[in-house]
């Protein structure tokens, strides 16, 4: 099963897994997507533009739970008769097809789905019938979520980022300490960001109130809001952008860590941005949690030794 999981998440990346990145960040070792040359400079300084789930923080258990009571609020019908049994496996799911999420509402209809796969009666869309957790990773953003989103009548995605929010912001106030305890920092991230002497920022389509009260309450980080560019700041691409237009940053070696591929891409396709060295943040620290952490050395050399093979390192360049 590990080794399943592990060679489909090969065919996906075309760099380092989360530890690669987190001893570049801690000053040990960097692997760089695109303009290898770059990454031997040593100029002023250093950027880090950091995505914030799947890179500093595993929110897996705490949005996976979330979208499951937001899901009950919408779609409370659905739920009639649907034991603990149903929404656990429901919750196990939810980490497996997490790598697709872009914004957080997906989580919702995520569990609609899986509840459709799962329990036939409730079905309303055309897709769920024989639709599998792979079929959902390899085509949710163009397939499979513009379909259930028209046939469930979900034509304003700012309710669902809305009710989200809400669930968030009633489990927040009701039971602080259990929505923090439903989260965890990455080992080693929290040091990183205190104690980094480069410039961060944290780019992210997470609600920036909520990146902004983990990073103090969890990981004990008093991070600058204005340094934060959560949900509502615009395109990825755009914020980098801004970033490296700025006066005060020029001649500083700017990096984008994120655990989308799909985002990489798009930078990737951004002229503009040709300056940014990218690297992505491997999510299978968040979908196979079951890996001990000893292990995960030996995941990335696998990863690595694959992506070698398929030929997909070609332009990446691993220095100390």
């Amino acid at each position: 099963m590990r080794e399943r999981l592990l060679e489909r998440e090969a065919d996906r990346l075309f760099v380092c897994m989360f530890v690669g990145w987190l001893c570049m960040f801690c000053g040990r070792e960097e692997l760089a997507i695109r303009n290898p040359e770059l990454a031997t400079e040593r100029a002023m300084g250093h950027l880090y533009a950091l995505d914030f789930d799947g890179v500093l923080c595993d929110s897996c258990g705490e949005s996976s739970i979330s979208a499951l009571k937001a899901t009950k609020l919408r779609y409370p019908e659905l739920f009639a008769g649907v034991d603990t049994a149903t929404e656990t496996w429901i919750l196990d799911q939810m980490r497996v097809v997490r790598p697709v999420v872009e914004t957080g509402y997906e989580n919702i209809l995520l569990v609609r789905l899986l509840l459709e796969i799962k329990v036939p009666h409730v079905r309303k869309s055309s897709v769920a019938e024989k639709l599998s957790v792979d079929d959902i990773l390899a085509d949710w953003e163009h397939g499979i979520k513009p379909v259930v989103m028209k046939e469930w009548g979900e034509n304003d995605r700012e309710v669902l980022v809305e009710l989200f929010g809400k669930v968030r912001d009633d489990w927040i106030e009701r039971d602080l300490h259990g929505w923090i305890s439903a989260n965890r920092f990455y080992p080693g991230t929290a040091d990183a960001l205190k104690f980094s002497s480069s410039t961060l920022f944290i780019v992210t389509t997470k609600q920036a109130r909520f990146a902004s009260a983990l990073l103090k309450e969890l990981a004990g980080v008093d991070f600058p809001m204005d340094r934060i560019y959560g949900l509502g700041s615009g395109p990825k691409v755009e914020v980098l952008k801004q970033l490296q237009e700025r006066a005060e940053h020029e001649g500083l070696t700017l990096h984008f860590v994120e655990d989308r591929l799909a985002t990489l891409r798009n930078v990737i396709k951004t002229p503009a941005l040709d300056k940014w060295n990218l690297y992505l943040g491997n999510s299978i620290t968040c979908y196979v949690s079951f890996i001990p952490g000893s292990h995960i050395v030996s995941c990335f050399h696998f990863l690595a030794a694959e992506l070698q093979r398929r030929h997909l390192l070609s332009n990446v360049t691993m220095y100390s």
